[in-house]
């Protein structure tokens, strides 16, 4: 029987191997960064085409909306440096004036698009993943409007847990998407 000294011993080793095993289990979503971005004029579409430029293996991207030329520009930049790259439009707003959905696909982006279930609805999402390493989400469609005119948010993080998330959800409406 171990005596209350010899005890408290144990339990305090115990104690700080389980921190660490914790700390080691959770330490992507210690060290990950985020940042928040507002418009309009916040710089979201700046902080988008820097993280496209820097994406040097994968780039997934589904929006409901996108019209936002420099945005495009910098995905084909991208892809000529041999980026993969694959967009998911939502299939009613390709349809709408400024719709950069044939740009993109006259110009060999891989374009897929998607409506919601049983072709009602929309695929509403507003999502970059760059790298597998970066994530982007929020209100800001792809458009001027979202970055001059329109109050909407962009939240960047780099916290992997989030960010495979994001990817599998990614995968999934890809394989649904045509």
């Amino acid at each position: 029987m171990l005596g209350l000294g010899r005890f408290i011993e144990y339990d305090m080793k115990n104690t700080v191997f389980l921190l660490a095993v914790a700390l080691f289990f959770n330490a992507a979503s210690l060290f990950s960064e985020t940042d928040v971005f507002f418009s309009p004029n916040g710089g979201v579409q700046g902080k988008i085409i820097k993280h496209i430029d820097d994406c040097s293996a994968t780039l997934d991207v589904m929006v409901y909306a996108f019209s936002a030329k420099p945005i495009a520009q910098s995905i084909l930049r991208a892809r000529d440096r041999g980026v993969s790259v694959r967009i998911i439009l939502d299939r009613s707003e390709t349809k709408r004036k400024g719709s950069l959905y044939k740009f993109l696909k006259n110009n060999g982006a891989e374009v897929k698009l998607l409506s919601g279930i049983a072709r009602k609805g929309v695929m509403h999402n507003k999502v970059g993943i760059f790298d597998g390493k970066t994530l982007v989400t929020g209100s800001y469609n792809w458009t001027g409007d979202a970055e001059r005119t329109n109050y909407d948010n962009a939240l960047f993080t780099d916290d992997l847990d989030l960010v495979q998330e994001y990817r599998d959800e990614f995968d999934k409406l890809w394989d649904n998407a045509e």
